[in-house]
C-alpha cells in the first residue's frame, strides 16, 4: 500500500478532515493533500510527526509492513489485520494469551532451572 493511501486511511479512521489533520501536524492543507495523492512525500521530521500522531511505525506508514507498531518493551508486535471478523480477532487474542502463558519469560526461566 502506498504512503498516501495509508495516510488517508489513518486519517479517515480518526474521522478527521484534511484541514483538521494538517493543523494537528502543523503542515499546510495543500501539502497533506499532495501526500495523500502520492504526488509528494514528507521530509523526515514530518514523517516522524505523522507516525507519532497516529501511534504507528514509520515502516507501517511507508508500506514496508502491515504491523502498525512494535512494542519493544514487551517484545511483541501489534498487528493490523483489516477486515478480519470480530470472532477471528477474539480467537487470535485468546491464542496469544495462551501462548504467552505457556511460553512466557517467567516459565522459560523456571523450565531452564529444572533442566
Amino acid at each position: 500500500m502506498s504512503f498516501g493511501r495509508r495516510l488517508k486511511e489513518l486519517r479517515e479512521e480518526k474521522n478527521l478532515s484534511q484541514i483538521e489533520l494538517s493543523k494537528n501536524l502543523n503542515i499546510s492543507n495543500s501539502a497533506l493533500s499532495l501526500y495523500e495523492s502520492d504526488r509528494r512525500t514528507p521530509d523526515f521530521e514530518t514523517l516522524k510527526r505523522i507516525a507519532l500522531f497516529f501511534d504507528v511505525s514509520t515502516d507501517y506508514l511507508l508500506g514496508l509492513t502491515d504491523i502498525r507498531k512494535y512494542d519493544l518493551k514487551n517484545g511483541s508486535r501489534i498487528l493490523y489485520l483489516p477486515n478480519l471478523p470480530e470472532e477471528a480477532v477474539k480467537l487470535l487474542e485468546e491464542h496469544a494469551e495462551f501462548l504467552k502463558n505457556k511460553y512466557g519469560s517467567d516459565k522459560n526461566k523456571t523450565s531452564s532451572k529444572k533442566s
